[in-house]
């Protein structure tokens, strides 16, 4: 599917499915939009690692932006001229960011948010702004964080009659604490 948008004066971009591409001109900027695929959905732990992927069509860009919707004007990170630009970048991922491959060989541009949390759901957005060609792409991830599953603790009374069983598994601690409950 392509379609056109031509906006006058002010940047005018709709986002459908993955990729978006948009080309300055003196007076109109025209938007082609390309339908690839649905935006990937990411899920993970909270506490984990988690890739976000994204590929440039070459490693000849100038601007990458990683953002998500409610950052407001700043971003996840931005890279630009060559280098990081930390004071735009959200203070909630300060330290946990990194991409995939530092040199961003083969347009892998893949982002690494390091120990996710519930804070970190939504919409990602990943775009490049490809020089040659004046036209920015993206990609669009959704990722979903979740509460690792817990552990289940039992607890019971025994009666002082019974005799306690310890399997080849059971901590001296672990029998201390039955003892002294009042089972023998």
């Amino acid at each position: 599917m392509l379609s056109f948008l031509y906006c006058v004066g002010l940047l005018c971009y709709t986002i459908t499915n993955a990729k978006l591409h948009c080309v300055f001109d003196s007076f109109n900027l025209g938007v082609r939009l390309a339908s690839l695929s649905d935006p990937k959905i990411i899920t993970a732990e909270s506490g984990q690692n988690v890739t976000l992927p994204c590929r440039a069509s070459s490693n000849n860009f100038i601007i990458l932006q990683w953002s998500r919707a409610d950052l407001g004007t700043q971003h996840v990170v931005v890279y630009r001229d060559g280098q990081f630009a930390p004071d735009d970048q959200h203070p909630s991922f300060k330290n946990r960011i990194d991409l995939r491959d530092g040199q961003m060989k083969d347009g892998d541009v893949s982002l690494i948010l390091k120990n996710v949390t519930n804070a970190d759901n939504g919409t990602y957005e990943c775009r490049v702004f490809m020089g040659e060609i004046h036209s920015w792409e993206l990609n669009i991830i959704s990722l979903s964080v979740v509460d690792p599953p817990g552990e289940i603790m039992f607890s019971f009374l025994l009666p002082k009659n019974c005799r306690a069983w310890m399997d080849k598994q059971l901590k001296q601690s672990e029998l201390n604490t039955v003892k002294q409950n009042g089972s023998s």
